[in-house]
């Protein structure tokens, strides 16, 4: 149960960042693409922590657990800014 549940949480943050992306790359200005990917990660990992960490009654994670999913998003964003946007932009 607990890997399922992380499976769609992550599955959720990683629709937000993508989402996030996309409109921040649409309709805003972007100076620089490693920038704005980072800060869509962190608008994502803290959007989706929100769904993460609301009060529910029958909750599988643990709060450690929580905290590491957390971490893992982060470094997933960072990783995500770092190896599609910059590396596209730095290709054209």
């Amino acid at each position: 149960m607990k890997f399922v549940s992380s499976a769609l949480i992550t599955a959720l943050y990683i629709t937000i960042l993508l989402v996030t992306y996309c409109l921040h790359v649409w309709f805003f200005r972007v100076d620089v693409v490693l920038y704005s990917a980072l800060l869509d990660a962190l608008i994502a990992a803290v959007i989706a922590s929100v769904v993460l960490f609301w009060p529910r009654k029958s909750n599988a994670l643990g709060h450690f657990e929580k905290m590491l999913l957390l971490v893992v998003w982060l470094l997933g964003g960072y990783a995500f800014a770092i190896s599609i946007p910059t590396v596209l932009d730095r290709s054209l």
